[in-house]
């Protein structure tokens, strides 16, 4: 027995894949419970077509080549929760005219206000308090 390449398996997959479509083209459910092909629903044709559809999609899935996607850094990222928590302590970077009122703060004021209010929350040791 002799062993077959990547593209090799790649065109006999394919070919498989086409049979079992053409064969599962003709076992169509007819009138009730009656196959295409006359025997009962479901055809056992039909359910080992399927089985062998799926087996060689999930192989060629394995072998087939994929895209290579470029990584993407994502830069300063602020989490959602300290954002609006520093929009609602008026915290949040001016990104208007200067002298429109809002005050500016750095990235380490936003922290700040945050650590302070998680330690009314959290006890010494880590846990949540319950009033």
């Amino acid at each position: 027995m002799r062993s077959l390449t990547t593209e090799q398996f790649g065109v006999y997959a394919r070919r498989q894949i086409a049979a079992a479509d053409d064969i599962l083209g003709r076992h169509g459910r007819l009138r009730g419970d009656l196959c295409g092909c006359g025997r009962l629903w479901p055809c056992p044709v039909v359910a080992t077509c399927v089985q062998m559809r799926e087996h060689f999609l999930a192989r060629l899935a394995l072998i087939e080549a994929t895209t290579r996607l470029p990584v993407v850094s994502p830069g300063r990222v602020q989490a959602p929760a300290a954002k609006a928590a520093a929009w609602r302590l008026g915290t949040h970077e001016c990104r208007g005219e200067p002298g429109t009122g809002h005050r500016r703060a750095g990235r380490g004021r936003v922290l700040d206000v945050l650590r302070a209010g998680l330690s009314r929350v959290l006890g010494p040791d880590g846990r949540f308090r319950i009033r």
